[in-house]
């Protein structure tokens, strides 16, 4: 796999399976990063949301999967092994006076970071393989990603969890690209036993 196509899979898992936003991915502070077989956590600094108006460092744990393609830890080893193997230690993009060990690299200086405009682009190369309608809008890969995991029998507390949403509500509003039901209500309602 090349430089480029590694580095476009490992932000888009980043973003389908953490419900990450490209402006968290640029923000995750590497020096932070713990890796085991079964996770990787990430720690992101000074992301959108904020507590009592003051940044926060907020966590996002990403799972190992059963398909070796498809792992992020996998994915995360390999990135660390062949981009990621210089320090790239700059400045916050936002925060005045923090420092990070930025993660996600230039591909031709790899001791370069890259901001969340370039990891976006990266991330859509992907989300634009989609077939969508003709009139569908490219959905974004937190939402894609938080969307399946409900569908497929996630609760909705851990899909709030892992995306860091303050609730429910938010969830619905902004990032639920289905409001279909996982289970067939119509057996629910004319079950024999319940007349």
């Amino acid at each position: 796999m090349s430089k480029q196509n590694l580095t476009i899979k490992f932000c888009w898992l980043l973003a389908i399976c953490g419900f990450l936003r490209p402006s968290d991915i640029e923000q995750i502070d590497d020096s932070k990063t713990e890796i085991n077989k079964d996770y990787v956590e990430f720690v992101i600094v000074g992301p959108k949301e904020k507590r009592s108006g003051n940044p926060i460092e907020k966590v996002s744990i990403i799972h190992a999967h059963s398909d070796y393609k498809l792992c992020p830890v996998v994915t995360y080893r390999a990135y660390k092994k062949r981009i990621a193997t210089l320090p790239s230690v700059a400045n916050h993009s936002i925060l005045d006076g923090v420092q990070l060990h930025y993660l996600i690299r230039n591909l031709k200086y790899n001791d370069k970071h890259v901001g969340a405009q370039r990891i976006s682009k990266h991330i859509n190369s992907l989300m634009s393989l989609l077939q969508l309608p003709e009139s569908a809008k490219l959905p974004k890969a937190r939402a894609l990603g938080s969307t399946r995991a409900t569908k497929l029998g996630a609760t909705y507390d851990d899909v709030i969890a892992q995306g860091f949403w303050a609730s429910k509500g938010i969830f619905d509003t902004y990032y639920q690209l289905s409001r279909r039901t996982r289970e067939n209500l119509t057996q629910f309602i004319l079950n024999s036993e319940a007349t």
